[in-house]
């Protein structure tokens, strides 16, 4: 006796089947090819002539952490203790206090935490606020950590920089707060770093007179003015890219002091000519939660990528060209139109210079190590600058 179903069941059971994905058999998904399935069997396992098995859980298996995942997180966390650490070294890790509860039901419902803006830094939270207890190993090590941990910081938490919220100082997490005013206040803020008048107005001469006809990222007489305006003292951005030119003029310069080493120690080596005042303009381009670039950034970013060509390693540069290729496409540099940067002609022209330079740099460097480019061609509209009346 048949049974009839009603025609509704029918219709359900019908669309049930044509929704539903099958899995791939064992040797479809080894092949990495479609499993097409027809009476039960694969046509692929039916014309090799062998049997059509599912023994394979392949992705249903949830897969145990392997060797290098272990030792990656175990990397992870001394990275955060040597980060805890540089913060308060009186904190003591093995006596941490324990987390607060969460309230995942305050997602849900919309209640409002409470603003960042209203909380306000603790007085004895910074270890170095006494600069005579510092030693001169210790500003070593300091000034070697700013060089290099930024850059690992921005690589392996890319939220730092791809949050445009982050722009502003009260839109920070108390957290974040202490780590920016402690990266300043003990590096790029450094006056040790910073060449004296005698030797900056040397320095100036030099640069202008041997590097700035071969590189012209910046515009002379804005330059001039804004610095005889006292701008490095009010404007880190600025003070950067002073702080690079500088470094760049020292590789022209046979001064004693620009071939210091971070210890304040004369050196030998022409490699450590302008070394301290690269240092000091890295520490603070590739500071921990960054605000969008600005020009003086992008420019300081050029002439310090250039510096680092003939100092440090290809691999390094590489580095910093992806963290400064990063902030210029979150500033907006790599979009033709954008009314942030075009209201200014001297200011888009060298925009569009400087993230020229930096998009060549990028892509000539990773081809020479093999290694993916930051930016392609199809991610940018920005145009070449035509005229060379500003430079």
């Amino acid at each position: 006796m048949q049974t009839h179903h009603p025609p509704e069941q029918q219709q359900q059971s019908t669309k049930r089947r044509r929704y539903r994905i099958p899995r791939s058999c064992d040797r479809c998904r080894t092949s990495k090819i479609k499993c097409v399935f027809e009476d039960g069997k694969c046509t692929a396992c039916v014309n090799l002539g062998v049997p059509c098995t599912f023994a394979n859980p392949g992705s249903l298996r949830e897969r145990p952490p392997t060797r290098k995942d272990v030792e990656h997180l175990q990397a992870r966390i001394r990275s955060l203790e040597r980060l805890i650490n540089a913060i308060d070294p009186s904190c003591d890790l093995s006596n941490l206090p324990d987390p607060p509860q969460p309230y995942p039901s305050n997602l849900r419902l919309g209640r409002k935490r409470q603003s960042d803006a209203s909380l306000t830094l603790p007085e004895n939270i910074h270890p170095f606020r006494n600069p005579t207890q510092t030693s001169p190993a210790q500003s070593s090590a300091n000034a070697l950590n700013t060089l290099f941990n930024p850059t690992r910081f921005q690589l392996h938490n890319p939220t730092t920089n791809l949050l445009p919220s982050l722009s502003k100082l009260e839109d920070l997490s108390p957290v974040d707060k202490i780590i920016r005013h402690e990266h300043q206040k003990l590096n790029y803020g450094n006056p040790d770093f910073y060449p004296p008048p005698d030797l900056q107005q040397t320095l100036l001469e030099i640069y202008f007179r041997q590097a700035h006809p071969l590189i012209r990222t910046v515009h002379p007489a804005s330059f001039i003015e804004a610095f005889q305006a006292g701008l490095a003292e009010t404007d880190d951005g600025f003070r950067a890219l002073c702080l690079s030119i500088f470094s760049i003029a020292s590789r022209f310069c046979k001064d004693p002091r620009v071939y210091l080493d971070l210890e304040g120690n004369p050196h030998t080596s022409l490699h450590t000519a302008g070394l301290r005042y690269c240092i000091s303009a890295g520490s603070y381009l590739l500071r921990p939660i960054p605000t969008p670039a600005t020009l003086y950034e992008l420019q300081a970013f050029v002439l310090m990528v250039i510096y680092s060509l003939g100092a440090v390693s290809p691999g390094l540069v590489w580095c910093v060209l992806g963290v400064a290729l990063q902030r210029a496409q979150i500033a907006g540099v790599h979009l033709e139109e954008s009314t942030h940067w075009t209201d200014c002609p001297i200011q888009d022209h060298y925009r569009r210079k400087a993230f020229f330079i930096l998009y060549e740099f990028d892509s000539v460097i990773s081809a020479t190590l093999g290694k993916p480019a930051y930016m392609q061609e199809s991610d940018f509209d920005v145009r070449k600058c035509q005229s060379s009346v500003w430079s």
